[in-house]
């Protein structure tokens, strides 16, 4: 994961889709709601956060999206990253 690379992807308009990785550091800005139905049965969308990462070697920080889904066919929980906020 390169936040670096991700930042200058996001200044020139770029959106990007990827997964988390399992050890990767971040704090939670913001909580959005995610589908009350989809919560009750712990499936879909769980969670929809806005998230703070340190960018390499320097103090800032990129606000990035961070969505939990979990599959309901192989009940997978999996966690993407984007810079797409709508």
């Amino acid at each position: 994961m390169n936040y670096k690379v991700y930042q200058d992807w996001t200044n020139q308009g770029v959106f990007l889709v990827t997964r988390l990785s399992e050890n990767a550091f971040y704090s939670v800005v913001k909580e959005n709601m995610a589908d009350v139905l989809d919560i009750s049965q712990g499936l879909g969308i769980l969670q929809n956060q806005h998230i703070k990462v340190k960018l390499s070697e320097s103090k800032d920080l990129l606000v990035l999206r961070l969505i939990t889904y979990k599959d309901p066919e192989s009940c997978n929980v999996l966690k993407f990253l984007t810079s797409h906020f709508d």
